[in-house]
């Protein structure tokens, strides 16, 4: 079970847009719409590359998997039809503003000695992959780092950070429940940890939503319902049901995701991992 430390995260503003406080533990981008993905579409997956394609790309940092290895991931299919939450191609740190959502990728970490790359505080670029990713994406999110021993670090996004009735900028909860589940392409650099935790915030486990506590106790913020993530070096989707996904046990329980009150997605990087780097790249929604 983990710590109830993990309540005490500092807060992290990563600009303007975004200072979120972090207490207590629009269309589809240009290569996917090359790819026959449009804005009037739902952005169902483009599907596998060609061979030749898949052989131009490296899949990122630590080394180019095999041809074969590279084409096995490409090949991986939509679990249905895509609603893009951000494909990465322009480049920035805001997610595709689409359906309402408006929010803005972040990293955060503990208090303990460590690196982290973007760092807490700043607001974070998209990274070109080397050689691109299956011949139709050329940016992911990458976060680098290692140490920190309380809690860890991570990084993610809201997908709705606006003003809220007292005329505060915060997160706000977002309906995703015509939604499925969430879907993304992951992968590692070759010195990395390969496991981290996907994890979704919805109003019972943010402080923003008013109903969990900052402090220890039963009633504990940050226990969100996610999922254990093991990646590879080798580019693949990760598709999870939001009915699949469960807390960790620490803070305020509930039966299920609050899928009518979304509120943030993160990935929670272990604490004392020596070494990390994580790519993720076209995380959606589906149906």
């Amino acid at each position: 079970m983990p710590s109830c430390r993990r309540a005490l995260r500092p807060s992290h503003p990563s600009s303007p847009f975004l200072s979120l406080l972090r207490w207590p533990a629009l269309w589809c981008g240009v290569a996917l719409g090359a790819a026959g993905c449009t804005a009037a579409t739902n952005c169902a997956d483009a599907g596998p590359p060609t061979p030749d394609a898949a052989a131009s790309g490296a899949g990122g940092a630590g080394g180019a998997p095999s041809v074969a290895a590279l084409a096995e991931g490409c090949a991986d299919p939509a679990p249905g039809a895509l609603d893009y939450l951000d494909d990465m191609e322009d480049g920035d740190a805001r997610i595709l503003g689409r359906d309402g959502r408006i929010g803005e990728w972040y990293t955060f970490h503990d208090t303990t000695q460590g690196t982290l790359n973007p760092d807490q505080g700043t607001t974070p670029a998209m990274e070109p992959i080397p050689g691109g990713r299956c011949g139709i994406s050329t940016k992911a999110m990458r976060v680098t780092g290692s140490g920190f021993t309380d809690y860890g670090a991570g990084f993610g996004f809201s997908f709705h950070y606006g003003t809220g009735d007292a005329g505060v900028a915060m997160e706000l909860p977002y309906d995703g429940s015509r939604y499925k589940g969430v879907t993304f392409w992951a992968r590692i650099g070759d010195t990395s940890i390969g496991t981290v935790r996907m994890g979704i915030g919805d109003k019972w486990s943010r402080p923003a939503g008013g109903v969990c506590t900052i402090e220890s106790g039963p009633d504990t913020c940050y226990d969100t319902f996610g999922a254990s993530v093991t990646i590879t070096g080798t580019w693949r989707r990760f598709t999870y049901d939001f009915g699949q996904l469960a807390q960790q046990g620490f803070g305020l329980q509930r039966p299920a995701l609050d899928t009518t009150t979304l509120m943030t997605l993160e990935f929670d990087i272990p604490p004392a991992s020596p070494v990390f780097d994580i790519w993720i790249d076209d995380i959606a929604f589906y149906q």
